[in-house]
């Protein structure tokens, strides 16, 4: 009588690398800190916006860690694709030596938009390590359709937008 009240077993999705145009610069030592999420959406559950002020948390499609870290390592690996000349490294996986450059993202949206569109908000900073001004700043605001309905297009959605973040980050590094 109590398994006809468990739950079923939920969906687990993770993000993937989107490809990019590699760019050709200079070796450097580029690490990723700071890449944070709005609490509201570093949840195990994908995040939908529902109509006006709603925000649907859907627990049946689940990431498979915590969102933070995925974003993270997945940023990284589109970047080194990005700049294959370069060392890209997480604040997490840092080895000691100091980067040339620091890159800190603030993600505000990472979502799927109330017509189903992945959706990518941030604001990003680049600044010479030991150094506090900003060396640049940006921001990126990036909508997705995608292939297809369904959860697993979407997280797809998702991966290409952080691809273009990614890309966006590159040419800025590069210029």
């Amino acid at each position: 009588m109590l398994a006809g009240c468990a739950s079923p077993e939920p969906n687990w999705y993770r993000l993937t690398t989107a490809p990019g145009r590699p760019l050709a610069k200079s070796a450097s030592r580029i690490e990723l800190r700071d890449v944070r999420l709005a609490p509201a959406l570093d949840r195990a559950g994908i995040v939908r916006a529902g109509r006006g002020t709603r925000i649907v948390l859907d627990e049946g499609h689940r990431w498979i860690g915590p969102l933070d870290e995925m974003v993270t390592r997945t940023l990284a690996a589109d970047l080194a694709q990005r700049l294959p000349d370069s060392s890209i490294v997480g604040e997490r996986d840092a080895s000691g030596r100091d980067p040339d450059v620091i890159v800190s993202v603030d993600i505000d949206r990472f979502e799927a938009d109330a017509a189903g569109q992945a959706v990518l908000s941030a604001n990003f900073t680049i600044r010479r390590f030991g150094r506090p001004s900003a060396l640049r700043e940006g921001r990126i605001d990036e909508h997705v359709a995608p292939s297809s309905p369904g959860t697993d297009a979407l997280v797809q959605a998702l991966s290409v937008a952080l691809g273009r973040l990614a890309d966006r980050l590159a040419e800025t590094l590069s210029a």
